[in-house]
């Protein structure tokens, strides 16, 4: 070989390619490093088989900003949204923090709408002291997208406490 070759563009691609080669079978025989088998295995732990676990179900629910309790917890949240024909996808992005994005065709409008719910679970003691729904813990809804724009929060606690109030007509006729 001679050294115009180890100055074209050939041998630069012929060195990348190699060394992807190289990387990528390197990762496939070692598998993923240990900060990400760690974030993997509590994302697991709270979302197994991509659904939120039992204990998550439970935690009640919060408006984020001002953290005043919306009194419904997670499950509730669901049944309401599956309630009014949505679809829920949930997208973990690590223990702590999750989005459930809805989805719903408006037989009216024929259009199909798209909301997102970024959620945080918070811990008791980041949570206001004093407040006994919060004593496991709780879900703050961080923020409100819909059709992939942001609610400004104004609104988004809006239809937040249009839900409580749902939720809670729901539950009194229920019991009726």
């Amino acid at each position: 070989m001679n050294t115009q070759f180890y100055k074209s563009w050939k041998f630069a691609f012929t060195v990348a390619a190699g060394m992807s080669i190289l990387v990528t079978g390197y990762k496939l025989t070692v598998g993923p490093d240990i900060a990400t088998q760690i974030l993997e295995n509590r994302t697991s732990a709270a979302f197994p088989k991509g659904q939120p676990s039992p204990e998550l179900r439970g935690k009640v629910i919060a408006e984020g900003t001002s953290l005043l309790t919306l009194n419904f917890t997670l499950a509730e949240f669901e049944n309401y949204l599956r309630s009014n024909s949505n679809e829920i996808f949930w997208e973990p992005e690590n223990e702590r923090s999750f989005v459930m994005r809805t989805t719903r065709f408006d037989p009216l409008t024929k259009v199909q709408n798209e909301f997102a719910y970024q959620m945080k679970v918070l811990q008791p003691s980041e949570l206001p002291v004093g407040e006994p729904t919060f004593a496991d813990g709780a879900i703050t809804v961080t923020a409100m997208a819909f059709n992939a724009e942001m609610v400004d929060q104004r609104v988004a606690q809006n239809v937040l406490f249009q839900m409580q109030t749902d939720i809670e007509l729901r539950r009194q006729s229920a019991v009726q």
